[in-house]
């Protein structure tokens, strides 16, 4: 009940921005992580990137702190937190995924800027909390010059029905999707997922239910 709550609450009081048409994926891109709808007519059907499905690449355009990841390594555990800089929530998270970071040192923790017209407002968040930030930061990869048409926008957000900020998704030792989430409920999550314990069909199930909420809204 905890979970479903903090999910409507996102969607309620989150940063939010209304996704725009994207551009034809990038050739390395995962099929089903480039797709924005659902594969079907059915509206209940869940979106292409869900609890379960392979995680899409890691592109993004470069890391502002932090040694550079570019892929996922079997057997370790990857968080990857959406931010923006216009978005107090995510600003007021940073110092709590600091801490999650020093609790599970095992564990990656990557945040992606993304929707930002300018670079240089990111680099100046990260230079003002350098000290506070415990984890890796970095940039969406923006080609076009489109922040919405970010790769990780994209292939990430987009293809799993994310609107809001902050947002993080969980990468699991199998290179696939454990959980979609808040990243002040990481806490509850991440202690599963590590112990194998974590219930994946009812993270799934809880993130369907938060999709078709939000479709519903629109």
């Amino acid at each position: 009940m905890k979970r479903l709550w903090i999910g409507l609450l996102l969607i309620a009081m989150g940063c939010s921005r209304t996704p725009t048409p994207i551009s034809p994926p990038d050739p390395g891109f995962t099929e089903a992580a480039s797709k924005v709808e659902p594969a079907t007519n059915d509206k209940n059907a869940p979106p292409a990137l869900t609890v379960g499905s392979p995680a899409p690449a890691l592109k993004v355009g470069r890391y502002l702190k932090g040694e550079p990841v570019m892929s996922f390594e079997p057997g370790k555990i990857y968080v990857i937190e959406f931010w923006a800089t216009w978005c107090r929530p995510c600003i007021k998270a940073m110092p709590h995924i600091s801490e999650l970071q020093k609790q599970f040192p095992d564990v990656t923790f990557i945040g992606v800027n993304i929707w930002e017209d300018e670079v240089s407002e990111a680099e100046e968040i990260v230079k003002k909390m350098d000290s506070q930030l415990e984890y890796r930061i970095a940039v969406d990869e923006v080609s076009d010059g489109n922040p919405e048409n970010g790769a990780m926008s994209r292939t990430w957000l987009k293809a799993a029905e994310i609107s809001t900020l902050p947002s993080a998704i969980i990468v699991d030792g199998h290179g696939r999707i454990a959980d979609i989430t808040h990243p002040m409920d990481l806490d509850e999550t991440l202690p599963q997922i590590i112990a194998g314990k974590w219930d994946t069909a009812a993270a799934a199930k809880l993130h369907l239910k938060n999709v078709l909420k939000e479709r519903e809204q629109q």
